[in-house]
């Protein structure tokens, strides 16, 4: 799996956005595979966490050897914290607050990907279709940016409803 992971990501076109379902068995070095396929090629970008407060992130990625430093975090799950390199938005229950904590991103020539880490998480607090809309308003914004996206999301969680709105994107 990890080897077709390496050969898809390291072949993608501009403006690529990829919706990924990962198996759960496996879903932690699976997620870290993909991030570091990417920064593997040399490129920076913003990591959305939705299901893992930004301290206990960066140790499991030290754990998984992921390099952080080309990346900015937008933490949808601390309330506070101080990180030059995250912004903590203390939860998700706000769409409209994660899409503004990546303007800077969309903004910036230093950035060339957005890696949202669970399209599950966002189910806690909305419905399928809050989530659609939200997953296509930040596809557009990514394409418009010129710029790569990757979303992750549980085989056995993720609502099929959502699956098959977000492929017609």
């Amino acid at each position: 799996m990890k080897k077709r992971i390496e050969k898809e990501f390291n072949s993608l076109k501009e403006k690529s956005v990829v919706l990924t379902i990962l198996p759960k068995d496996g879903f932690e070095k699976l997620n870290f595979h993909i991030l570091k396929t990417i920064l593997n090629q040399g490129v920076s970008g913003a990591y959305v966490s939705v299901n893992r407060p930004y301290d206990n992130l960066i140790c499991v990625m030290k754990k998984n050897k992921v390099d952080h430093e080309n990346l900015l975090f937008i933490d949808c799950v601390s309330a506070s914290g101080e990180q030059e390199k995250c912004t903590f938005l203390g939860g998700s229950e706000s769409l409209t607050n994660i899409g503004i904590a990546l303007e800077p991103v969309y903004k910036s020539a230093d950035h060339s990907f957005i890696f949202l880490d669970s399209l599950d998480g966002l189910s806690l607090y909305h419905k399928p279709e809050v989530i659609i809309r939200f997953a296509r308003s930040l596809i557009d914004r990514i394409r418009k940016s010129n710029m790569h996206g990757v979303m992750i999301g549980l085989h056995e969680d993720t609502d099929k409803k959502i699956i098959d709105k977000i492929i017609k994107t």
